[in-house]
C-alpha cells in the first residue's frame, strides 16, 4: 500500500462536503433568484386547471 492512499482518502473525504455545501448554496441563490417567475406560472396555470374543472361541474 503506497503512502499517498490516506492522503487521497482525507483529500476525498475533505472534497465531498466542500461540494456539498458550495452545491447547496448554488442552488438556493437559483431557486431565490427564480422564485417569483415560478410562482407566478404555477398560480396561473393553477387557475386554468381550476377554469377548465368548473367546465365540467353540473350547472343548474
Amino acid at each position: 500500500m503506497s503512502s499517498s492512499a490516506p492522503a487521497l482518502s482525507a483529500l476525498v473525504w475533505w472534497l465531498i462536503p466542500l461540494v456539498a455545501v458550495f452545491s447547496s448554496i448554488v442552488y438556493v441563490v437559483w431557486v431565490s433568484k427564480f422564485q417569483s417567475k415560478f410562482d407566478k406560472e404555477t398560480h396561473r396555470s393553477m387557475g386554468k386547471f381550476q377554469k377548465f374543472q368548473n367546465t365540467f361541474k353540473d350547472k343548474k
